[in-house]
């Protein structure tokens, strides 16, 4: 991401809502710390992903994202693994942060006497899934005030 790009999508951003513009990050920096109370959305807007944590806030570029989770998915896959130098390097942050980063992708940290390891947090069961997200996937009715109840009144000569 170009800065002049990240200070100009900042202050669209800022117009949009109404608030100050962000603080853009240093250029060529893939992730920094966000102050507190700082807004979610302004570092979306920037194209950057904020991660929330107890040891504080991380924003990491959305395409750096992209490419740790693929990693970490790769490295997952032979089980157990450690925060690689590979891995830190990639995110911008030390072991701690990334601890951070990865326990909100879905990975468990898990403290041994070696270091910390990480997994992939089990899924839930199909059936679960299929559960929580309904009974089925019919056709639903279009309420009266929605344009998609329009289209279904068109008489498109079938």
């Amino acid at each position: 991401l170009k800065p002049v790009a990240v200070r100009m999508r900042g202050l669209l951003w800022a117009a949009h809502a109404g608030e100050a513009p962000p603080d853009p990050p240093r250029p060529g920096s893939v992730s920094f710390a966000v102050a507190d109370g700082a807004r979610d959305a302004a570092f979306y807007a920037v194209g950057f992903r904020p991660f929330r944590g107890p040891s504080g806030v991380r924003a990491i570029r959305v395409d750096v994202v992209e490419r740790l989770v693929a990693k970490a998915y790769r490295m997952s896959k032979a089980g157990a693994f450690r925060a690689t130098p590979e891995l830190c390097g990639l995110a911008g942050c030390g072991p701690k942060d990334l601890a951070l980063v990865l326990g909100a992708l879905g990975y468990v940290a898990e403290v041994e006497e070696a270091g910390v390891t990480f997994h992939r947090r089990p899924r839930r069961p199909a059936r679960a899934r299929k559960r929580a997200r309904g009974t089925g996937r019919g056709r639903r009715e279009a309420s009266a005030p929605s344009p998609f109840a329009k289209l279904r009144d068109l008489d498109l000569g079938r």
